[in-house]
This record gives C-alpha cells, sequence and structure tokens, in this order.
C-alpha cells in the first residue's frame, strides 16, 4: 500500500504554454491577486499575423499602439483599454486601396486558474468556454485583440462615401469619368432592327 507524503498530495502546477518574452502576453505577477491593485501598460507592438476580414485587416508585421489598464478584481484581472493602427484593403465599390484608421476597445477578463478549475468541476461549461483563463500570472491578450480590431472594421470599406464604382458592362472606373456610359438598344426593338440591317443589305447587293 502506498503512504501518502507526510504533507498530503501536492497538485501538480497547470504547464505554462505561453512565451513571456511575447508582446502580446502580458505579465500580472505584480498585481499580487489584490483586488482594486492597478497598472498601465503601454506599447507598440507588430502584428504576428494579418488581422481582419477578406476584404480589409492589418497587414502582418504592421504596429499596433497598445494603451492598456491591467486590473486585480475578485474572480481574475481585467484588462481594458484601446488598440490603435491602420488596416489595409480594398474599396467595395471600384477596388481601389483604401486604408483605414482603426481605434477599437478592448476589454477582457482573464480568470484565475483555480476559479476556472471549480467552475469545470462544477460542470459550468458555458462559462468555461467563454471565458480567458490566466497560465499562472500569464495572460495571453492576442485573442482579444484581434475580436476587437475585426469588430472595428466597416464591413464594406470605401475610398470615398459617394465612390460611384465600376462600369457593370465594361469595368471602367466611373470617377475617372463621369459622362461614361453605352448606348443600349430596347430588345424589344431588337428584332426591327436586325430587319432593317438586312434589308439594307439586300438593297446594296442589288444596286452592285
Amino acid at each position: 500500500m502506498d503512504h501518502l507524503p507526510a504533507f498530503g498530495h501536492v497538485l501538480p502546477e497547470p504547464a505554462i504554454t505561453l512565451d513571456p518574452r511575447s508582446p502580446l502576453v502580458l505579465d500580472t505577477h505584480e498585481l499580487s491577486r489584490r483586488p482594486g491593485t492597478m497598472r498601465t501598460h503601454s506599447a507598440t507592438v507588430q502584428v504576428p499575423s494579418a488581422v481582419g476580414t477578406p476584404v480589409i485587416g492589418v497587414p502582418e508585421g504592421r504596429d499596433l499602439e497598445l494603451d492598456l489598464r491591467l486590473e486585480a478584481v475578485m474572480e481574475g484581472v481585467l484588462i481594458s483599454g484601446s488598440v490603435r493602427g491602420e488596416a489595409v484593403g480594398e474599396c467595395a465599390r471600384c477596388l481601389d486601396e483604401v486604408r483605414v484608421a482603426v481605434d477599437a476597445p478592448l476589454q477582457e477578463l482573464f480568470a484565475y486558474p483555480e476559479r476556472a478549475e471549480a467552475e469545470a468541476a462544477a460542470g459550468d461549461e458555458e462559462v468555461e468556454d467563454e471565458e480567458s483563463v490566466l497560465e499562472g500570472d500569464l495572460a495571453d491578450i492576442e485573442p482579444a485583440l484581434r475580436d476587437s480590431v475585426v469588430t472595428a472594421l466597416p464591413f464594406q470599406p470605401l475610398c470615398r462615401p459617394d465612390c460611384p464604382g465600376l462600369c457593370s458592362e465594361c469595368g471602367a472606373r466611373l470617377a475617372d469619368d463621369p459622362g461614361h456610359h453605352h448606348d443600349q438598344v430596347d430588345p424589344r426593338w431588337s428584332a426591327l432592327q436586325s430587319m432593317l440591317e438586312s434589308t439594307s443589305v439586300s438593297d446594296e447587293t442589288k444596286e452592285s
């Protein structure tokens, strides 16, 4: 029979998979888990991979400015603030390049690991799936940052509010030629026009 250690079982610490050197991984250790303790964090970081939608986003390697506040609360650490940068895409009407300034609010509660474990033990799967959890004292803000930026991007970016777009017939850029148009024959007259053209050709043949 196995004997317990003199001081009982010690639960193993959960493995830390985050890289504390990553600019998008924040260390909350100095908050000491005391509710009301707060510090600010300002930094310029590079986007590790493109953030956005198929039509517009912040390209990989571009700078984002973080202006954040980390605050210890009863449940964990609340991280809030703003993310600023520039998104690049194409106009939904004329396909020209569009550049949009991004100023997205960010707010995410990172639960203490033991709180998340207690919720999991209680079978509260819905809460467990929705919330972010600290790994030790580390908070990975990249998922929250991506969600914030994507939400702030325009659904249909435009180079200008009154962009006329492209010609549906030939694809010409209408902003370059406001008078651009194509003569269209009413389809009801197309048969008569064909008959007239045939008659004209026949008359020319007889005269020759």
